[in-house]
């Protein structure tokens, strides 16, 4: 883009609100389509880039598919829409041609396999918390992290946060120096919730006095062209005195800020968020697009998940390194990515069947990273209406094409039995023929009846209170079984005249069915069938198949 070349960029409510308040720190949840990355995204990053030349800064994501597959991709585009050329302005995983002559950064890595580099010697780190010790080492000054819902505090807190330090003699006066964003749309899982503790940080008269001083600057620069010179001078130097006191109030800055998808409705269009409301669920319409808090209320059916003890992360990073940055290529992540998985053993399956929603959950033993034994819950799928439980299979032979041991434990009980309305074939007998479709191999084995609702939430908080070394400690991948997450600690509890029950009254009701107990049902099938010798009162079910065992 030549010098004189001017690109007009069109900010909605919440972009010009956060451009408004430049702040040091920021946390903004937004919903669907509101322009986060695009938005806050690239101001944040570019401000920093060309404000403290030779500084670096860190992108922070749970996963480097995640920075792969969904930062990355709207970070560059927009870049690259500016003005800035890849492979001219800035490279990305490799050093610069020797021929552009490159200032370096005050402290750069020795191998810039996930590093950025831009023509005016800054750089930009690649941190994925699931890339062990990927910030060890370095030093940042800013720092950004996208769908930060995702993103483990504890990990941030002790890992990459005292990673923020050094160059104070380059930048300490810059607002930006050791700031960062964090964006995210609305949390629904336990992990994500700290985000919204950060609203307490805000101290709302700054953010309201900046804003009416940034306000002031505009107007007096719309002013200027209508002004005698006498009187143009004046209003510059009051420009400058104010953009002083900005600079000096946005340094000490911190901004929190909720919007809905509404806040973008001269983009998105009224046909678009139409659309969204007919074809989403009320719940993913009421926390993706609206941005509304979740009513998590009643009592838990799984008290005893937690997920620093629960759940985990574990990738090969290989699978997407040999990418190099190929954006279109990863976007097609299958098994080979998950280091959690013995290809060499069958994986365990059960489902949830239904015409609201048809799951999967697919589970595998393993001794774990310990000498406990674990019970790993590896991934999950669903088709919503008007999907069926065969096109759950196809998905979940799509993932698994390459799989070497072509053979699933089909774990059911009663209700698979069922037949489909006006239809001979059952739910079982739907699964096997759907996976023999694909080359795949079923032992099938029946645990019996389902049992009582108030033996499964006994076995359940036994089982994940323990240690892993007497039984085996259910452990759940993070990033794969999100919606199984979603499902189990959305579960509440009720009363019933038989004890503790699942209460499944949102099964009925138009809320979206994948945060409801489908998931978690097909993880009791699963969980009953590997340890049902410890089930009180269940003589129903069949013997417990845990090979360990």
């Amino acid at each position: 883009m030549s010098s004189n070349e001017h690109k007009i960029i069109t900010l909605n409510r919440a972009q010009y609100e956060y451009s408004l308040i430049k702040p040091h720190t920021a946390t903004c949840i937004w919903g669907r389509g509101t322009g986060k990355t695009t938005g806050p995204g690239v101001e944040h990053c570019l401000s920093c880039i060309l404000e403290m030349p030779r500084s670096n800064g860190a992108i922070v994501g749970a996963t480097f598919s995640q920075l792969l597959t969904r930062t990355l991709p709207p970070l560059v585009a927009q870049w690259e829409a500016m003005g800035f050329v890849r492979d001219v302005h800035f490279f990305i995983g490799r050093k610069p041609l020797k021929k552009f002559k490159f200032p370096k950064a005050y402290t750069t890595p020795i191998d810039p396999k996930y590093y950025i580099s831009w023509y005016n010697g800054s750089g930009i780190y690649l941190v994925s918390q699931d890339r062990p010790g990927s910030s060890n080492g370095i030093s940042v000054d800013w720092y950004y992290g996208d769908e930060a819902k995702f993103l483990k505090l504890k990990k941030l807190d002790d890992e990459f946060l005292p990673s923020i330090r050094g160059n104070r003699q380059h930048f300490e006066g810059n607002p930006k120096y050791q700031g960062g964003l964090f964006t995210s749309d609305m949390p629904t899982t336990k992990e994500g919730m700290w985000l919204l503790a950060n609203e307490k940080k805000m101290d709302v008269k700054l953010v309201a006095l900046i804003r009416k001083i940034a306000l002031q600057v505009m107007y007096l620069q719309g002013e200027i062209p209508k002004l005698n010179t006498t009187k143009q001078r004046l209003a510059q130097i009051d420009i400058l005195k104010l953009n002083k006191m900005l600079r000096e109030l946005r340094g000490k800055t911190f901004y929190y800020s909720e919007f809905s998808s509404y806040d973008n409705i001269e983009v998105l269009g009224e046909a678009t968020l139409r659309r969204w409301k007919r074809d989403m669920s009320p719940m993913a319409y009421q926390t993706s697009v609206l941005n509304q808090r979740l009513n998590t209320g009643g009592l838990d059916f799984y008290p005893m998940l937690e997920p620093d003890k629960h759940y985990y992360s574990m990738n090969d990073n290989s699978f997407l390194d040999a990418m190099g940055y190929d954006f279109s290529q990863a976007a097609n992540i299958n098994w080979k990515h998950d280091a959690d998985v013995n290809k060499s053993k069958a994986l365990d399956i059960a489902c949830d069947y239904g015409g609201s929603i048809n799951t999967i959950v697919v589970a595998q033993e393993h001794l774990g990273q310990g000498k406990y034994r674990e019970l790993r819950f590896l991934n999950c799928f669903y088709r919503t209406h008007p999907g069926l439980i065969q096109d759950v299979v196809q998905l979940f032979c799509n993932y698994y094409d390459t799989y070497p041991t072509k053979v699933v434990n089909f774990y059911y009980d009663h209700t698979a039995k069922a037949a489909y309305a006006n239809i001979t074939s059952t739910y079982k007998d739907s699964v096997e023929e759907a996976f023999r479709k694909y080359g795949w191999r079923v032992n099938s084995v029946y645990i019996g009846q389902t049992p009582r609702q108030s033996d499964r939430y006994e076995l359940w908080n036994n089982i994940l209170k323990g240690d892993g070394y007497s039984d085996p400690l259910p452990r759940f991948n993070r990033n794969n079984c999100h919606w199984l997450i979603t499902s189990m600690e959305n579960a509440k509890i009720k009363e019933t005249n038989k004890g503790v029950g699942k209460d499944k009254g949102d099964e009925h009701k138009e809320v979206d069915q994948r945060s409801t107990t489908h998931f978690s049902d097909a993880a009791d099938t699963i969980l009953v069938a590997k340890m049902a010798n410890l089930m009180i009162g269940s003589t129903e079910v069949s013997e417990p198949v845990f090979m360990g065992r």
